[in-house]
């Protein structure tokens, strides 16, 4: 029957919604598991002024919301039918409001977003235009549904909002090859903080052959070779003064020695002194390309410092700074003047705690860093961009990043939000690549 058909639809966009929004929910409260197939305009809206109310994410709400409405379906028609239009005409105000917030602020859709809202939109529509329900030629209302029928629909919805959460998720394999490994980032002249110095190679070659050219001429043959390989002859007030006979000249060698075995005694005695090697930077090389107003680039970082913390592993880490857009954003401009001052860990720490990317956010988190404030504000009115940013940028765009975040440890990427295992498991697997710390 028509208002049979009408109950149904309204339930099955209440499904539709509560699934949106139970996969939100599950990115938000396990963001490794990715559903959302645009990360960064999920996580823009998940972090915006309506990402949360009072405190609690708007995804969770909106997951009561449309549970309770799902609920209100299973109660008797004609007492459905009165709940439903003003819950709905509410629903759809709210939906639209977040449909212009994304438009008009964030200048991007949250895909999941726009479905759950959608769905919103469609259910308003539904129940504001359901007719009057019919009575019996008896004067008796219509005959309610079975109690079989609302339960499956009441397991219905238990199950769409277990399933995000049950979905297996890739494990293996956790990783694919780096196009650049992270190790031939910290030597390729990417001017990265722990690199070690280009010019130790070159003087280990070069030295020796210096060294040999020096010994080959020693110093008492020099002048007899010299002399008889000139072609014109000695001036004669030379030659007329008794002193510059040719007898002297081997008195000037305390210990003769055959011609042949000059050029061994000094090279064993006299070397060049060479410049001390700068011990070779050990440890797994990693290089993280993040964002710090990104939720899943938050999450995998700070689960990353914990692996650290707990297993104590070797690491040379590199933060590349992330964005869309040719400009420099604010945020990162910051961490490029708190590098120079060397609070760039504090800076970048302050920022992951921030709400949203605004000014206001950013010079509070500098203010915790426990940055200068005058001076920070000059630094960022300087037009020309930090050479580390042009830097991160031009790394970036050669990387060929597919996703945020992202991991180069060692010769493996991982990318999208990982777990602490994942992580564990790549770090192993880079230190046992490693050569032997002597070699």
């Amino acid at each position: 029957m028509l208002f049979a058909r009408r109950l149904t639809a309204i339930r099955v966009t209440t499904l539709v919604a509560v699934l949106a929004s139970v996969i939100l929910v599950a990115d938000h409260v396990r963001p490794g598991r990715e559903f959302c197939p645009l990360e960064e305009a999920c996580s823009a809206a998940a972090h915006s002024e309506l990402g949360t109310l009072f405190g609690v994410p708007t995804s969770m709400l909106g997951l009561a919301a449309f549970a309770a409405v799902l609920m209100m379906t299973l109660l008797p028609v004609r007492v459905a039918r009165k709940l439903l239009q003003p819950a709905c005409f509410v629903g759809a105000m709210s939906a639209m409001a977040f449909i212009a917030y994304q438009a008009m602020y964030l200048d991007a859709f949250c895909p999941l977003c726009l479905v759950a809202d959608g769905a919103a939109i469609v259910m308003a529509y539904l129940a504001l235009t359901w007719p009057p329900l019919p009575y019996l030629r008896t004067g008796r209302p219509l005959s309610a549904e079975t109690g079989a029928a609302r339960a499956a629909w009441a397991l219905a919805l238990v199950l769409t909002v277990l399933a995000p959460f049950a979905w297996p998720r890739e494990e293996d394999p956790g990783w694919e090859d780096a196009p650049v490994p992270a190790a031939e980032l910290f030597g390729d002249g990417a001017d990265l903080a722990t690199a070690p110095a280009p010019e130790s190679a070159p003087a280990a070659t070069v030295e020796p052959a210096t060294v040999a050219r020096a010994v080959d001429l020693p110093a008492p043959a020099k002048p007899t070779v010299v002399e008889a390989a000139r072609p014109r002859p000695v001036p004669e007030a030379i030659l007329a003064t008794p002193t510059h006979t040719p007898e002297p000249e081997p008195a000037q060698d305390p210990q003769p020695t055959p011609p042949h075995a000059e050029p061994v005694a000094p090279a064993a005695a006299t070397p060049a002194p060479t410049p001390p090697t700068p011990p070779k930077p050990t440890g797994v090389p990693v290089i993280e390309y993040l964002n710090a107003f990104c939720a899943h680039c938050r999450a995998t970082h700070t689960r990353l410092e914990t692996v650290l913390a707990h297993d104590g592993t070797n690491v040379r880490r590199r933060r590349v700074y992330t964005w869309k857009g040719s400009g420099y954003p604010l945020w990162a401009r910051a961490c490029a003047y708190a590098e120079t001052i060397g609070r760039e860990d504090a800076m970048f720490r302050e920022l992951t705690r921030a709400r949203r990317e605004r000014p206001q956010e950013v010079y509070a988190a500098a203010k915790r860093a426990g940055i200068d404030g005058p001076a920070f504000r000059q630094a960022l009115l300087v037009r020309e961009p930090p050479a580390r940013l042009v830097r991160d940028q031009r790394i970036s765009k050669a990387a060929r990043l597919k996703r945020l975040p992202t991991f180069d440890i060692g010769r493996r990427r991982l990318s999208g939000s990982q777990s602490e295992r994942e992580l564990r498991a790549a770090l192993q697997a880079a230190a046992r690549a490693l050569p032997p710390a002597n070699g």
